[in-house]
């Protein structure tokens, strides 16, 4: 195999390496998200939820749920 073949294979091999850390970083990425917008919605419903608790008059936090 040529020096350039060599080079050449050796590139591939390190871009390939770089696209999946890159997919694993997005991946842990995306589900660091979902976990922060899930702990965010449970705070907010306790939240609405001790608030209306505290003004009778207002009717309870009904979460609307998202598909």
């Amino acid at each position: 195999m040529s020096a350039e073949n060599m080079e050449l294979k050796e590139r591939l091999k390190t871009n390939e390496e770089l696209i999946r850390a890159s997919q694993e970083e997005s991946r842990f990425a995306r589900e660091q998200s979902q976990e922060d917008s899930r702990l965010l919605r449970e705070q907010f419903q306790k939240f609405m939820e001790s608030f209306t608790q505290g003004h009778s008059d207002i009717p309870p936090y009904r979460p609307h749920r998202s598909s």
